[in-house]
């Protein structure tokens, strides 16, 4: 157990020099167990080759052009996938001040929506751009995305059931109904306990 707690401790400063590199696929393939032990400040969830390839073939299959990812942080999923998929990927944020600080971590995704600065009348929401919300959490915002989202797919990752972690939306939440869109896929993610659900209407 200390071996697997001690990789993932440099897991951060991997990355971080594979990224520096542009060495994105070296990312994608570290060999790294990701336990309840281990946080890391870059991501809530480190895709595989295969969580990557999943996601572009629904978006292919469903004649999507590109990602907007809300609440994306620092950006290091939506990064992997542009380059994993040659997509174009816009990330949402609240608050460039906090973003660009000493305190948080190094942005990865070049191309993020700040919406404390601008963009209140959500037209970042592309209609031929599917969604994201990876790990987001806070309804009444979700409510005002999906109102307001005139495209076809969203993609939602969190956490299987029972696992002391959760987010709003949860994968399978009963709300997708609600709002008149259907389940068409899901894939459990392979490095830790959380699913890739996917709707579309």
């Amino acid at each position: 157990m200390r071996g697997i707690i001690m990789v993932n401790e440099n897991i951060d400063k991997q990355i971080l020099t594979f990224h520096s590199e542009q060495k994105w696929l070296d990312i994608v393939n570290l060999n790294c167990t990701l336990t309840k032990l281990n946080k890391s400040r870059l991501f809530w969830v480190l895709p595989t080759i295969n969580d990557l390839h999943w996601m572009k073939e629904v978006i292919d299959k469903q004649n999507v052009a590109g990602l907007v990812s809300i609440g994306c942080g620092c950006g290091l999923f939506e990064w992997l996938f542009e380059e994993y998929s040659g997509l174009n990927v816009i990330g949402v944020e609240l608050d460039r001040s906090w973003w660009c600080s000493k305190y948080s971590p190094p942005l990865f995704l070049k191309n993020i929506v700040f919406i404390h600065e601008n963009n209140k009348d959500n037209s970042f929401l592309l209609n031929e751009y599917a969604l994201l919300f990876c790990y987001f959490n806070n309804a009444a915002a979700f409510r005002n995305y999906v109102e307001n989202y005139k495209g076809s797919l969203i993609f939602v990752i969190g956490p299987k059931l029972n696992e002391d972690r959760w987010t709003d939306p949860m994968p399978f939440d009963k709300k997708f109904d609600e709002y008149g869109w259907k389940l068409i896929g899901k894939k459990e993610m392979e490095r830790t306990n959380d699913y890739i659900a996917v709707y579309n209407k």
